[in-house]
């Protein structure tokens, strides 16, 4: 339904309460809110003020390097730095004492750990330039966006 909200609110002159997009796309108000909040999440519409109303509007969010480059922040910051955090720390635990019978499949885990944990430094290196180079974009495309 996600979809379908974006596109409504792509191809509409103007913004849309819940209210006249659940009543466009003959769906419920409820499953319109969930979805209209996701997409608000990761910045795909924004909400729009509209004089003498006190409804929420929404519209959709036409500045695509502003919405990558959030995008990409956001992944750094929630996703993959706590993720390399938490396999490093599963590799502390591992590197403690591990009782006979678990050692072999424990050397397993590790193994597979240290792989991905190899990979840490040049994954961040490359979000971190992505999106140092989007946010020199975002300043450059400020005045057309």
């Amino acid at each position: 339904m996600s979809g379908r909200i974006y596109g409504l609110l792509a191809f509409t002159p103007r913004p849309k309460s819940l209210g006249e997009i659940a009543d466009t796309l003959h769906v419920a108000k409820s499953g319109v809110s969930v979805n209209i909040r996701m997409l608000e999440a990761v910045g795909f519409v924004r909400r729009a003020w509209v004089k003498g109303d006190r409804r929420d509007y929404y519209e959709v969010e036409f500045a695509l390097v502003r919405l990558y480059h959030d995008f990409f922040k956001k992944g750094l910051e929630l996703e993959l730095e706590p993720a390399f955090d938490g396999i490093e720390r599963c590799l502390t635990l591992l590197a403690g004492d591990v009782d006979e019978a678990n050692r072999e499949e424990a050397e397993e885990i590790r193994r597979r750990l240290e792989r991905n944990v190899s990979m840490k430094e040049p994954l961040l290196a490359l979000f971190q330039r992505l999106v140092a180079a989007l946010a020199e974009l975002k300043v450059i495309g400020e005045g057309g966006e």
